[in-house]
């Protein structure tokens, strides 16, 4: 039998998809209860719902190679075991719902080629505390961070422009908002429900503003 690497202490398995991965598992003497998964080299996106299934609690961690572009609308959907990511400077899309509901998330970094992180992308990330949004990125669409109750500091790139409807809403730890001079349009309700907010520091030269974009009676700084 072929020696199994060990991550963490871990068994690490390579796989692309669920039934890659399931068919390696069944090969095993006896299925580990966490292990982590290493994706193919081969690949260059991470399919739609690739590791969202029943077993999807079982995976403790997840080593992406730089060769992925793309991971796709709810690829780890509900992976509530993952702690840490690290989306490599290749991915440039982060599909809308990726990460949602991956509650035991700690730490994301985000690589510096993602220009979009759609819609519900982190929503439901209740464990993670913060986020540097990387200087590529230009749109944060719809719900991406939606509901991330633990998150207490967001630092935005120089180059986002758009924060779309509810992106941020119900974040209730967040405790500081400075936009950058590139932002050029808040959404509906982007920071509603953020209740731990004083004041949020947004550039003069912002002007399109949506309804309840911030908590109500929060101050308004502009710099």
């Amino acid at each position: 039998m072929a020696k199994i690497e060990v991550y963490d202490g871990m068994p690490v398995i390579e796989a692309s998809n669920q039934d890659g991965l399931e068919k390696k598992l069944s090969a095993m003497p006896e299925r580990p209860e966490k292990y982590v998964v290493r994706i193919s080299k081969r690949a260059t996106k991470i399919k739609k719902w690739a590791f969202s299934t029943e077993h999807s609690n079982e995976i403790a961690a997840v080593l992406i190679p730089d060769s992925i572009i793309d991971i796709e609308e709810e690829a780890f959907l509900g992976c509530s075991c993952l702690t840490s990511i690290v989306i490599p400077d290749s991915v440039k899309f982060v599909g809308s719902g990726a990460f949602a509901e991956c509650n035991g998330l700690t730490n994301v970094i985000i690589g510096k080629s993602v220009q979009y992180i759609c819609g519900t992308a982190f929503r439901d990330c209740t464990g993670l505390t913060n986020i540097v949004i990387p200087d590529s990125v230009i749109i944060i669409e719809d719900g991406a961070f939606r509901d991330c109750t633990g998150l207490t500091s967001v630092v935005f790139g120089k180059s986002v422009e758009r924060i779309r409807n509810r992106a941020f809403k119900g974040c209730s730890s967040l405790n500081k908002i400075v936009l950058p001079s590139s932002v050029i349009k808040v959404g509906n309700g982007a920071f509603d429900g953020c209740t731990a907010l004083n004041s949020i520091i947004i550039p003069k030269s912002l002007t399109d503003i949506g309804k309840d974009a911030f908590p109500e009676g929060v101050e308004i700084l502009r710099q």
